[in-house]
């Protein structure tokens, strides 16, 4: 584990403790990788065969289409995913750290292999996580289906379909918290998931 991770588990730990001083009780909610991928490509698909379908009946007289097997393609592809990733997680942030009000001293960028990953390290409200956690989804998912309108083609399609992706997994998570009966939310730094909170009852 990196410093960086090693830190963000330490900050975790110090919240918990300090919110169940509060009369919270923790609750820590771990999903499987394998298994949130495999159910974030599933969210993402109908939204992205609806819009392939109306590229492929409205738009593709006047696609600009590229070579898969030219040189230049893989580095294409490359570039578009770093580019989608940062601003991926760049949204992430700003929606914990200005609309959920954490300030940015509460926000993480790190890589996790080889890409770049946020969290937050403060407890936030739930409705203020979920800003943060659905951000990317909606003004990514705006800005493909815009870019598609006005650039039909092969890198307008890559940029939808890899942005789709990787708010299919956040909305897998988002699904889980709304349908959870927490009231705070935190961040788990190093694993997928998050920790719910919920005022203890008394006695």
């Amino acid at each position: 584990m990196t410093d960086t991770g090693t830190m963000a588990v330490l900050l975790s730990e110090i919240q918990r403790k300090q919110w169940a001083k509060k009369g919270f009780y923790s609750t820590k909610i771990t999903m499987g990788a394998k298994e949130t991928n495999i159910k974030g490509v599933l969210c993402a698909a109908p939204f992205f065969v609806f819009l392939a379908s109306i590229y492929r009946i409205c738009l593709i007289q006047r696609a600009v289409l590229l070579d898969s097997n030219a040189p230049q393609f893989l580095p294409l592809l490359t570039g578009i995913v770093i580019i989608c990733a940062i601003a991926h997680n760049l949204l992430h942030g700003a929606g914990w750290a200005i609309i959920g009000k954490a300030g940015w001293d509460s926000i993480s960028f790190r890589l996790n292999g080889l890409m770049p990953y946020c969290s937050c390290y403060l407890v936030l409200r739930k409705g203020s996580y979920l800003i943060g956690t659905v951000l990317p989804a909606i003004v990514l998912g705006v800005f493909s289906m815009v870019f598609l309108a006005i650039y039909p083609g092969t890198v307008s399609m890559l940029t939808l379909l890899i942005n789709f992706l990787m708010a299919g997994k956040d909305c897998v998570i988002a699904l889980e918290i709304m349908k959870s009966n927490f009231t705070l939310i935190g961040n788990l730094p190093t694993e997928t998931g998050f920790i719910g909170y919920t005022k203890q009852s008394a006695a």
